[in-house]
C-alpha cells in the first residue's frame, strides 16, 4: 500500500515536471506571468514527512528542472526555500482541531481557504526567490514585483485547477472551511 503511495506521487512528480517543461516554460502572458506548476509536487507531501527528506527531493527537483530549463540553480533554490518554509507556514495556519499526522495538504482535507492561504504564501516565498535570483537587480524592484505578483495568481490559479481536477473529490463542506 505504502509503496503504491509513493509510486504514485513519484509517477504525479513526473508529469508535473514533463508539463511544466515541454509546456509551461513557454508560456509568457504579457511577458510577466509565467506559470509553474511543479511547487505542488512539494505542496501536496503529508504533513509528516521527514523534513530532511523534503529538501533532498526539492534539491533534486529543482536541479533536474534545471537542468531542462537552462536556469542554473534557480529552480533548485526556489524549491529549496519552499521546502525550507513549508513546515512553518503549515503551523500558522494550523486549524482549531489540529491535523493528523498523515494528512496531505489538500482541498478536500482542509478546505479551499487553508490551501489557498498555504499555497498562496509558499508559492509567494518560491516565485520571490526565483524572480530575485533570475533578474538580480536592486534597480529592477518594480519588475522583480509584477513578476511576482502576476505568476503567482496565474500560478495559484492552475494549482487549485490541478487540485479539483485531479484531486480527491471537494465536498461542499471543504470549500468554506
Amino acid at each position: 500500500m505504502i509503496e503504491l503511495k509513493w509510486l504514485k506521487t513519484v509517477l504525479v512528480a513526473l508529469l508535473l515536471l514533463l508539463f511544466q517543461v515541454t509546456v509551461l516554460n513557454q508560456v509568457s502572458l504579457l511577458g510577466f506571468a509565467r506559470p509553474f506548476v511543479y511547487p505542488l509536487i512539494l505542496l501536496l507531501l503529508p504533513f509528516d514527512s521527514n523534513r530532511a527528506g523534503v529538501l533532498v527531493l526539492a534539491l533534486a527537483l529543482g536541479l533536474l528542472l534545471d537542468s531542462f530549463s537552462d536556469s542554473p540553480g534557480l529552480h533548485a533554490a526556489s524549491l529549496v526555500l519552499l521546502a525550507w518554509l513549508r513546515p512553518h507556514v503549515a503551523s500558522l495556519l494550523t486549524p482549531r482541531a489540529g491535523y493528523e499526522a498523515a494528512d496531505e495538504p489538500r482541498v478536500a482535507n482542509l478546505g479551499l481557504p487553508w490551501f489557498s492561504a498555504y499555497a498562496g504564501m509558499l508559492l509567494l516565498a518560491h516565485h520571490i526567490m526565483f524572480f530575485s535570483l533570475e533578474i538580480f537587480s536592486f534597480a529592477a524592484l518594480g519588475r522583480i514585483f509584477v513578476h511576482v505578483i502576476s505568476s503567482g495568481i496565474l500560478s495559484l490559479i492552475l494549482l487549485l485547477a490541478l487540485e479539483y481536477l485531479f484531486g480527491p473529490p471537494v465536498s461542499r463542506k471543504s470549500l468554506s472551511r
